[in-house]
């Protein structure tokens, strides 16, 4: 047992370098390391891109669950929003909220991204995170309410449902149109 664990848990633990494994056991899919390793590739993809875009976007909707709210404008260079990424892959960031697997999360959040049809849901995610940011939603007797009065949930995540809706597209243009005016200040 000393040089050949029996399985992969087992050698970690006991920090042997050999171990079992059988070929229907994927060791490397649930590994941190390579999980984190994925998403660090995956933020060296979108960094090369020409836009600052799925940066700035990604920023946003992730840094809701970090004390460390960035409130970054549209100024902000490729090299912050970067470094700003690679603290939250690296669990950097201090949270207050409940426990993140920020790598994982990140890699879902790029996921969203590369898809056509979930970027626009991010950009309704980030508009509703940066509104209360900025206090173009505002909670009021427990309920997130627009600058308008539109009464539009109890959590965030009912807010970005909700501004998805045909119903509250009105509300989206706005607050779409107040945050974008502010990101470029």
């Amino acid at each position: 047992m000393g040089m050949v664990a029996p399985t992969y848990t087992w050698a970690h633990d006991k920090q042997i370098p050999l171990y079992l494994a059988l070929e229907t056991d994927d060791v490397m899919e649930n590994d941190e390391d390579m999980i984190k390793s994925d998403a660090h590739a995956a933020l060296g993809v979108l960094r090369k891109e020409e836009s600052t875009e799925p940066l700035f976007i990604l920023a946003w909707c992730l840094q809701y669950d970090t004390d460390k709210y960035g409130a970054y404008l549209r100024s902000a260079s490729n090299k912050d929003l970067v470094a700003y990424h690679v603290k939250y892959i690296d669990g950097k960031l201090p949270i207050s909220k409940k426990k993140i697997d920020f790598p994982k999360k990140f890699l879902q959040y790029v996921e969203k991204w590369n898809k056509q049809q979930t970027r626009p849901t991010l950009f309704t995610e980030a508009y509703a995170k940066a509104g209360e940011y900025f206090n173009f939603i505002v909670k009021r007797d427990n309920k997130f309410v627009t600058s308008e009065g539109t009464e539009m949930g109890t959590r965030i995540t009912e807010v970005i449902d909700n501004l998805q809706k045909t119903k509250y597209s009105k509300d989206l243009e706005t607050l779409r149109d107040q945050v974008e005016a502010k990101w470029k200040e």
